[in-house]
């Protein structure tokens, strides 16, 4: 097996009604990715990114699958 591409931490919340995320995600090649979303109605994760040595880079990320 190869090496993990990241390193990934993560700061949910387990309590009711709560639908918020936040995690952060080490990849390899450098970059730390800070990603930060919602739970929709529809159970599906979106959100936004940021990577946080480079923070003029940012982008909006989505989930195809219902959580």
């Amino acid at each position: 097996m190869g090496r993990p591409a990241a390193r990934f931490q993560c700061n949910g919340t387990d309590r009711p009604g709560r639908n918020n995320i936040y995690f952060v995600v080490g990849w390899n090649h450098g970059p730390v990715g800070r990603y930060t979303g919602v739970r929709g109605p529809d159970g599906r994760l979106s959100g936004t990114t940021v990577d946080l040595t480079n923070p003029s880079s940012q982008a909006s990320w989505y989930t195809q699958r219902s959580f």
